[in-house]
């Protein structure tokens, strides 16, 4: 069932006359619960997971390593 509903959903927007979605929010909004249930669903859940980004801290400065790596010598 969510075959026929993913394979119906990528035919209709193979045409021109529809705008891409580009993101989850928008896909929601053009996707027919009527005719998309499962789709529906998962866009929903798509659209509430967060968004995060990850970055590497620098955990001490140049000054404490050479510290801690002077004291490793003793």
């Amino acid at each position: 069932m969510l075959k026929d509903e993913w394979d119906l959903w990528t035919m209709k927007w193979k045409n021109p006359k529809y705008e891409l979605p580009k993101d989850a929010t928008t896909a929601l909004k053009k996707c027919e619960e009527i005719l998309f249930p499962n789709l529906h669903i998962l866009l929903k859940i798509l659209g509430a997971l967060p968004v995060t980004t990850a970055s590497v801290e620098k955990l001490f400065d140049t000054e404490e390593t050479e510290n801690v790596s002077q004291k490793q010598h003793w």
